[in-house]
């Protein structure tokens, strides 16, 4: 029997009776879950992976996959960006993949693992999105630049082109976006991105670049990418690809890591050091509007309260760990110098002056000959002044390794000289008071931010990433209008200009010795003021507006 509340609800309903609307109701929300359903598969189909292509890179954290750990250890300035890169763009949830050269004796010898126990890792553990490119080649290379780098170049961008990106792209029907850092990952890879249409940028470190040999590119389908390349003549008339012009002829977007160091390639302050093409294509991306500043930051991984700790002069890690927070900083520091100097033989005292040279030992790039001369009677004339170098020569050259071993034992102490150790550069960073060096050029540079996240000043030549980075330092209680600065800048290239820049960092810190309250202040400001300008979440920020730009629609 049909109760009177039922009657009003079916006169009202449109589907008759109680039975009609229980079906329709069911059918449409099995049609609702279908339509759900299909606009889930839909959303994953419209994403756009990012594919980032270097050929190195630095500390990778298990989050990139449990074979992470062991691509990844010790690295230079570019390794340790692309890292970074890597992992701010996967905190903000962007699907990236990450493309390096599988060069075994580095991995094999940083995770003191043999080749057996490498390949049972590399077929048993999750890779996540890091690709290795592997090859025979390689396996008994420690880094990209190991042996023939032309040689090298040419197979990695090869198998990046054949293999790698197609593989990627043919998940997302055929998108993706390309994001290659250096000479050594440009070349074929920009011109093959051209032709198949996807964006791309083109990350410039240095202005490095190299002919590669087309007789060693083949099988890549040179031919289908002819109108894409810069095609050079060696002396026996074989073609050879100009690696880093075709990269920022064919890239969506040229980027430069520092401003200053793009204007200086403008202006041709260095046009006897630049490839002609180098810059003739970086001329016309400018006057097109396609050349674009990303400069660099730096992962947390590297801020000094994220480090290890153990005070045992025998293991690795800092005496002390400390941050802009630290209640005592200053003897936080004092604790990772005495430990430094026990572990490198100089003169144990924790009032020392520390000036830390944290670049390769490069007369082309870095000054290192002018530093030979300067460092052994500067220290003699200043007897609380320390020199610590951890560095290796270029392409294995041990000369400059040579001449600073000398150096270091005629000092009585106050100068050392390592290969370089990525522990005991670290805990060189946490004791040094300045971080120097005397760079003919700089695109970037990483040796004064890493000194200035320790509290360390910086001195350098004011040219590139220097100019921009190192700003002046001034103190209101020594008459500025207030508190400013990081460091100190010299202008000339020749031993007086860096003697002048240790001298008048050497009388500052002398200053603040006096009065350490102030050297608090500065210390923590510094530190502070640098994690701020060089955070990971602003390099990430203006790649992403980048790859949103080429890309012409967001992909957050």
């Amino acid at each position: 029997m049909t109760n009177p509340d039922q009657e009003v609800h079916t006169y009202f309903s449109p589907f008759g009776n109680a039975q009609n609307a229980t079906y329709v109701t069911t059918r449409r929300i099995e049609n609702l879950k279908n339509e759900i359903k299909t606009f889930n598969i839909h959303k994953k189909k419209e994403v756009t992976p990012i594919i980032l292509i270097s050929p190195e890179v630095g500390k990778l954290p298990k989050s990139a996959g449990e074979f992470a750990p062991y691509i990844s250890g010790k690295s230079g300035g570019l390794g340790e960006v692309v890292c970074s890169l890597h992992s701010g763009l996967k905190k903000l949830g962007l699907l990236t993949y990450l493309i390096t050269g599988g060069f075994e004796r580095r991995f094999l010898e940083e995770a003191k693992i043999d080749k057996y126990e490498f390949m049972k890792k590399r077929h048993s553990l999750d890779h996540g999105n890091i690709k290795l490119v592997s090859s025979p080649l390689f396996s008994d290379k420690w880094d990209a630049y190991d042996g023939n780098e032309e040689e090298n170049a040419a197979e990695f961008q090869k198998l990046v082109v054949m293999n790698e990106i197609p593989e990627i792209t043919s998940k997302y029907d055929g998108r993706g976006i390309i994001c290659n850092h250096d000479w050594f990952s440009g070349g074929l890879i920009s011109a093959y991105a051209n032709y198949m249409n996807l964006p791309s940028i083109f990350v410039n470190h240095n202005w490095h670049t190299r002919d590669i040999a087309l007789d060693n590119l083949r099988g890549a389908g040179i031919g289908r990418l002819w109108d894409n390349l810069h095609i050079n003549y060696d002396d026996n008339n074989k073609r050879k690809l100009r690696s880093a012009p075709t990269a920022i002829k064919n890239c969506s977007l040229n980027a430069h890591v520092g401003k200053e160091y793009l204007e200086e390639i403008m202006r041709g302050e260095f046009d006897d050091k630049i490839d002609f093409w180098y810059k003739h294509e970086t001329c016309l991306k400018n006057l097109y509007g396609k050349n674009i500043i990303l400069p660099n930051g730096i992962s947390p991984e590297m801020y000094p309260e994220n480090q290890r700790v153990n005070p045992n002069v025998n293991e690795p890690g800092l005496a002390k760990s400390f941050s802009e927070n630290s209640r005592d900083i200053i003897e936080a520091k004092k604790a990772n110098l005495l430990k430094f100097q026990q572990k490198t033989g100089l003169k144990t005292n924790p009032d020392a002056i520390l000036f830390f040279w944290a670049s390769r030992l490069d007369p082309t790039q870095k000054g290192i000959q002018i530093a030979e001369k300067v460092v052994g009677k500067f220290a003699y004339d200043n007897p609380d002044v320390q020199f610590a170098f951890i560095g290796n020569g270029v392409g294995g050259d041990k000369t400059h390794e040579n001449i600073l071993g000398k150096i270091a034992c005629s000092s009585n102490g106050q100068i050392c000289s390592y290969p370089f150790n990525d522990d005991l550069s670290i805990l060189a960073y946490a004791a040094c008071d300045d971080s120097f060096g005397c760079s003919l050029y700089e695109p970037f540079g990483l040796n004064d931010v890493g000194g200035n996240l320790c509290g360390a000043t910086a001195t350098n030549r004011d040219t590139g990433g220097y100019h921009d980075k190192i700003k002046t330092l001034r103190l209101k209680s020594l008459g500025a209008t207030r508190d400013h600065g990081n460091g100190f800048l010299f202008k000339n290239y020749d031993e007086g200009g860096l003697w002048y820049g240790l001298n008048t960092s050497l009388n500052m810190h002398r200053y603040l010795n006096l009065n350490l309250k102030e050297k608090e202040t500065q210390l923590k400001r510094i530190i502070r003021e640098t994690k701020e300008k060089h955070s990971q979440e602003e390099m990430t920020a203006s790649y992403l507006a980048a790859f949103e730009k080429i890309n012409g629609k967001p992909l957050i």
